[in-house]
């Protein structure tokens, strides 16, 4: 899938794997674009335009209008994060599961916290 992106926004503040990696991935489908990445705090402007990317922010996980958060999802929900809902949106869920041991670990960490993936883990 190719993006036509402009701008990729993240959280301000240390960078975490899952928005890096998300980031990496919008960026790596951007191939004719090269949107400019910043951490900030998105306007209702940038969560609404389709040349944006909201990645691990803004309290929205829309894939038509490339919003990626997972913060808002409830507690026992199922664990995600920004990572998981871009290979999603890009179709790249199997193959990162497959490719990747780290993958389902990343969002139980990201989302449930370190706890919670060392009792997965046994």
């Amino acid at each position: 899938m190719k993006l036509k992106l402009t701008k990729i926004i993240t959280h301000p503040g240390n960078a975490h794997r899952d928005d890096f990696l998300a980031t990496s991935l919008l960026l790596a489908a951007s191939r004719e674009t090269f949107p400019i990445i910043r951490r900030k705090e998105p306007s209702k402007a940038d969560m609404i335009d389709t040349n944006i990317a909201t990645v691990d922010i803004g309290g929205n996980h829309n894939p038509d209008i490339l919003c990626f958060d997972h913060h808002q999802f409830s507690s026992d929900a199922e664990a995600t994060c920004a990572l998981n809902l871009v290979c999603d949106h890009l179709e790249l869920t199997e193959a990162f599961k497959l490719s990747y041991q780290w993958f389902e670990i990343n969002a139980i960490i990201d989302s449930k916290g370190p706890l919670v993936a060392a009792n997965h883990l046994g």
